[in-house]
């Protein structure tokens, strides 16, 4: 799934002919384009971020429980049979592999989000609608450039 996601977020080339500056579509298109790969970052986290919860959760609730008590564990949508000492060290291994996965996508998604806030400011782009809260602050500040200078690209 990973990989996937990787594969979606690669930037394309902008079928601009050589030399040329983009067009008013071709920069609208690929703002949307980022802005929708920024809020599938912030939703696959979240619920990455649910997920690592629950597994914290499972975690601390197995910790005070004898290791030598069965307990059940969904593997591939199959309930397993297992005891608390075989089942708890993949609890904390999955744990520590889902957190690694959400720093990554956080990053990902800062380094989108700055793109955007640049691309903003490049093309001048006002952005109508509701606002992740990480970008409202400078896109704030921007719309009140924009109302000062040349009109620009609306998305």
């Amino acid at each position: 799934f990973f990989f996937l996601l990787l594969f979606f977020l690669q930037k394309k080339k902008q079928p601009t002919m050589a030399g040329q500056a983009p067009t008013q579509e071709e920069i609208q298109e690929r703002f949307d384009r980022m802005r929708q790969q920024r809020d599938a970052l912030m939703q696959k986290s979240a619920e990455l971020e649910q997920e690592h919860k629950e597994h914290e959760l499972v975690e601390q609730t197995l910790a005070s429980v004898d290791g030598d008590r069965r307990c059940f564990r969904r593997v591939g949508g199959v309930l397993v049979e297992r005891t608390v000492k075989e089942v708890l060290p993949a609890i904390r291994s999955n744990r520590e592999q889902l957190k690694s996965v959400i720093d990554r996508l956080v990053d990902q998604q800062k380094q989108i989000t700055a793109a955007i806030e640049e691309m903003q400011t490049k093309f001048k782009i006002g952005v109508r609608g509701p606002q992740p809260s990480a970008a409202k602050n400078t896109a704030a500040s921007h719309s009140a450039e924009k109302k000062e200078s040349a009109p620009g690209v609306l998305a």
